[in-house]
């Protein structure tokens, strides 16, 4: 039988109960947290076709680079964690908040080089993306270039 997840509570004395984090426990959450950002490296590069098929050539060197760099690091940075022990829930709630955080400020960065957005625009744009709300702060959307359009309709 699994261990159970302690509540965040004592039911006994109705006091919070603290969890410490482990230098392990760091192992386990950059482990897996890695893991996923290989994938999320991954997805840089089909805005790289699409700027090859609508002729927007000087987008292609931007997403492939970034998408090269991120898997890379991602890939070796994990591999630097070995093999530590099991995820736990604790692990899990961690690591799906920093791949939250992570994946959007790597999606924001599109949107700053090539749009020229303020950095807290570009986080906004891709927040909205990843979440798929489709609020904008992109003036004339209709009129970006469509690799940008693509790279915001994919990461959602």
């Amino acid at each position: 039988m699994p261990p159970r997840v302690s509540a965040p509570y004592s039911a006994r004395t109705g006091q919070s109960v603290t969890m410490p984090f482990y230098r392990s426990d760091f192992a386990v959450v950059g482990r897996d947290l890695f893991s996923v950002m290989r994938f999320i490296g991954l997805l840089f590069f089909p805005p790289v076709l699409v700027s090859l098929i609508t002729g927007e050539i000087s987008f292609a060197p931007g997403f492939a680079i970034m998408g090269i760099l991120v898997f890379l690091f991602c890939h070796f940075a994990r591999k630097a964690f070995g093999r530590p022990k099991v995820t736990e829930f604790r692990h899990a709630m961690v690591t799906v908040v920093l791949v939250w955080v992570v994946t959007c400020a790597l999606g924001a960065v599109p949107f700053f080089v090539y749009l020229g957005l303020p950095p807290l625009d570009a986080l906004f744009e891709s927040v909205s993306a990843w979440t798929t709300t489709g609020f904008t702060v992109i003036t004339h959307a209709s009129q970006s270039p469509m690799t940008l359009l693509f790279w915001r309709s994919c990461s959602g």
